[in-house]
């Protein structure tokens, strides 16, 4: 779902983020992340890191939601710290501070 043009309200951020997924940091080394991506999980990385640049051994830490973590990547993903600030909030926040 898309937040819809015009102003933006917090009932537009939730009714698009309807989920309570938290946000956790987690771990795992390029050798499991690879092994994820390859397995058909989608591993999206920013432009400095691709799966081709990945060390075997080297430990990656990254932010994803609980729905992954303790979902469909369970088990596979070290979660280092839980935060129950929603995703939504995150979202409105960015809105609020004026896209900063």
């Amino acid at each position: 779902q898309t937040i819809t043009a015009g102003d933006i309200t917090f009932d537009g951020v939730y009714s698009t983020y309807p989920f309570d997924n938290e946000n956790h940091l987690c771990s795992a080394t390029g050798s499991e992340l690879t092994s994820m991506a390859y397995s058909g999980n989608y591993v999206a990385t920013n432009s400095d890191v691709n799966l081709y640049s990945l060390v075997p051994t080297k430990t990656y830490y990254f932010a994803t939601l609980s729905y992954l973590s303790e979902g469909s990547l369970a088990g596979r993903l070290t979660i280092q710290q839980r935060d129950t600030y929603f995703i939504r909030n995150v979202v409105a926040d960015y809105f609020r501070n004026g896209g900063k």
